[in-house]
């Protein structure tokens, strides 16, 4: 099923913007305000940092937690496959043992069986 687009007017910066997009309207507005807010307090930190550098050193920032929030991800998948391989290598000696066990069970029962005609 395609998603359906929509038209999302946001304002960053005193200057409107014109979105298309499939995400919720709601999504979108919460993230042009995040934006907004943080340019402006990097403009009002720094006076001569203009609307587009301010743009810039927020898109650089978002990257590196991008990619940081990735290196994380890909940590926890690998631990993730490493439990599940320790797991179903746990799991294939449950059965190996109780595979043994039923075999030394029909093995004492034998020795049982051959006491008991000995003794008899």
């Amino acid at each position: 099923m395609m998603e359906t687009t929509k038209k999302v007017k946001i304002n960053i910066c005193d200057t409107d913007y014109t979105i298309v997009t499939t995400e919720d309207t709601a999504t979108v507005h919460a993230l042009a305000e995040q934006l907004d807010e943080d340019m402006k307090v990097l403009m009002e930190k720094n006076s001569r940092i203009s609307v587009t550098t301010a743009a810039i050193l927020c898109a650089l920032s978002t990257m590196d937690e991008l990619q940081k929030e990735k290196q994380v991800s890909q940590s926890l998948q690998g631990q993730i496959k490493q439990y599940c391989e320790q797991t179903d290598k746990a799991g294939l000696e449950v059965v190996e043992a109780r595979r043994e066990i039923s075999k030394m069970k029909r093995e004492i029962e034998l020795l049982r069986n051959a006491v008991g005609r000995d003794v008899c």
